[in-house]
């Protein structure tokens, strides 16, 4: 008797009857526990879970690739199914929940949405966790500014993608070329830079987004400057219409959520001086090409670079982000408030019809320490632009 309810659980276990088969199993084993086939029986039903769930497995990550999350979703309820433990199943889980939240990606994944007209590809994004963050400093923060309180609770709620870099002058010249857009330095004909003769930054004609931070010839990987919010604006508008996806200026509290990555410290590394290098900064062991050395510098650092380096040079942050908070401030979309009373708690940008005053958020090459820390932020017309003002795009990842 107990031979075939051994072959009954086999063949229920061929025809991925796990909650049969292991019934039978246990019923042959209560009859006959010293039965010589239990054991062999026992170990190939155990094989068959396994082929189930690999096989399984593969076809929900084959549509997870495919951004197929109906048919991924499918297959991971049936490796719910009764009988069956497989340790991966958790993982698979977890990523086909995140698939459902940020419309088929997965927290930190990388991507670069391509044009409708297929003539290129978007920036590099990169998928950031949701999750809530301390947004502004503490009052006992050194260098502490006033309108970085009061420090409050923020929640991300909205699934959201990063630019991985700042804009490129590369990238934005592509967004000239196919909109004729008139930046508000060509209109001004002037914009900031660096006067090496004097040490400051100092208004020049004829200085646009072609140009470096000097006045010079951009190359086409640094990033884009001599860029204001409406420019900016405009560039976000654009790739949202020429990709088909929600591209906009990341708000305030996205922009210092990244930038954080989920510390609580001063500067997204920790305290004080980095101790590795970690960006573009005002470093006490870096020089003009004069030789002219920072007045307020991070002791102890150098990082090779007076000006904007090239996007990308240096370690990423914990979420995968480069050059955020170094090597050229950013424009996000908020207007500027001297303040946080009243403003949102759950991520969306703090906008005011009409408001002429944007937010400047992050450190550049040129800031002082206490510039660079996370909670800083500055507030300056829409239409400013200088040597150390850039930007980056977000992209909204909802279904």
């Amino acid at each position: 008797m107990a031979a075939g309810l051994l072959d009954q659980a086999l063949a229920a276990a061929s025809n991925v009857d796990f909650v049969t088969a292991d019934g039978l199993l246990a019923e042959a084993t209560a009859i006959a526990p010293g039965n010589k086939r239990l054991s062999e029986a026992s170990e190939r039903i155990a094989q068959f879970k396994v082929r189930r769930v690999n096989d399984l497995i593969e076809r929900a990550e084959l549509a997870l690739k495919a951004r197929d999350r109906q048919r991924a979703e499918t297959l991971r309820v049936d490796l719910r199914a009764p009988g069956l433990e497989p340790a991966r199943v958790e993982d698979l889980a977890t990523r086909v929940s995140n698939a459902a939240i940020y419309a088929s990606y997965q927290p930190g994944e990388k991507f670069a949405d391509a044009f409708d007209d297929r003539s290129g590809d978007g920036p590099n994004m990169v998928v950031i966790p949701i999750g809530e963050f301390l947004m502004g400093s503490a009052d006992n923060e050194p260098q502490r500014q006033a309108n970085e309180g009061p420090q409050r609770l923020v929640r991300i709620e909205r699934p959201f993608a990063l630019a991985k870099t700042e804009i490129t002058v590369a990238q934005f010249r592509k967004f000239i070329t196919a909109t004729k857009h008139v930046t508000d330095a060509e209109q001004g004909n002037e914009s900031s830079v660096y006067d090496n003769k004097t040490g400051r930054i100092t208004r020049q004609g004829g200085v646009t987004w072609k140009n470096d931070y000097l006045g010079g010839r951009a190359k086409s990987g640094d990033p884009v400057i001599h860029v204001s919010w409406n420019d900016a604006q405009a560039y976000a508008d654009w790739l949202a219409t020429i990709t088909g996806h929600r591209y906009r200026l990341p708000s305030e509290a996205e922009f210092e959520y990244a930038l954080r990555a989920g510390t609580t410290t001063p500067y997204w590394w920790g305290e004080g001086s980095p101790e590795a290098v970690v960006g573009n900064l005002t470093g006490e062991g870096d020089r003009s090409r004069t030789k002219r050395s920072w007045t307020k510098a991070f002791p102890r650092y150098r990082d090779g670079y007076w000006g904007p380096a090239p996007v990308g040079q240096f370690t990423p942050n914990p979420f995968g982000l480069f050059d955020l908070g170094s090597n050229v401030t950013e424009w996000v979309e908020d207007c500027w408030h001297a303040n946080f009373l009243r403003a949102p708690e759950t991520g969306e940008a703090w906008v005011n019809r009409g408001c002429t005053g944007r937010t400047l958020k992050g450190g550049s090459w040129g800031s002082s320490p206490e510039d660079v820390r996370s909670a800083f932020r500055m507030g300056v017309a829409a239409d400013t632009r200088s040597a150390r003002i850039g930007f980056r795009v977000a992209r909204d990842m909802a279904p």
